[in-house]
């Protein structure tokens, strides 16, 4: 999809805009408003012309530093193992409330980051956000990908109005129970 879609003159010129070197940023032709960053060991960012042309240009550039972080952290290569674990070992729920909170997590983590390297801080996020989420939220994603509005959005805009909130990273008593049962069931088995 994106080979197909991708618009290789606005690619180069909003990579230069934003400091990015070659096939790190791709724009697509998408009405959908899409932000996300994909590929496992040379992951890049794409967005679409349906999103510059929905954002305010201090808007993107906090959208794209909080897919700069993604790329930067490579979080689409650990959301793919965390769901592979799972799906692996399905009958282990801990790990289905781990991968969820990890997504919140590093949602958190990146939104914090673009906060901290745009002039608006929360502002131009949180904006953005919202506009997305009028629009509908964004486009489907791939499953192994970081996107902009996906995950845990009422905690991302909690923490946006206020920042000093401390979620609950506490693990369910039923879900820890089980899953301490089937690893004890395992070791026992062999």
């Amino acid at each position: 999809m994106l080979r197909r879609t991708a618009d290789a003159r606005l690619s180069r010129r909003y990579a230069r805009r934003f400091g990015f070197g070659p096939r790190r940023l791709t724009i697509i032709r998408a009405d959908a408003p899409v932000a996300m960053t994909v590929g496992f060991f040379r992951p890049r960012i794409v967005l679409s012309t349906g999103l510059l042309r929905m954002l305010e240009p201090a808007e993107l550039a906090a959208v794209v530093a909080h897919e700069r972080h993604h790329l930067r952290r490579r979080d689409p290569l650990a959301l793919f193992a965390l769901s592979l674990g799972r799906t692996a070992l399905w009958y282990v729920p801990l790990l289905g409330w781990a991968e969820d909170k990890y997504k919140t997590a590093i949602e958190v983590l990146a939104d914090r980051h673009a906060i901290a390297s745009s002039n608006g801080g929360a502002k131009e996020l949180g904006s953005a956000l919202l506009k997305l989420l009028r629009q509908g939220g964004p486009a489907k994603v791939p499953a192994a990908s970081a996107s902009f509005a996906d995950a845990s959005v009422n905690l991302r805009i909690r923490l946006l109005l206020d920042p000093q909130y401390s979620p609950s990273w506490r693990p369910p008593l039923a879900a820890t129970s089980l899953s301490l049962a089937v690893l004890v069931l395992m070791v026992a088995l062999v």
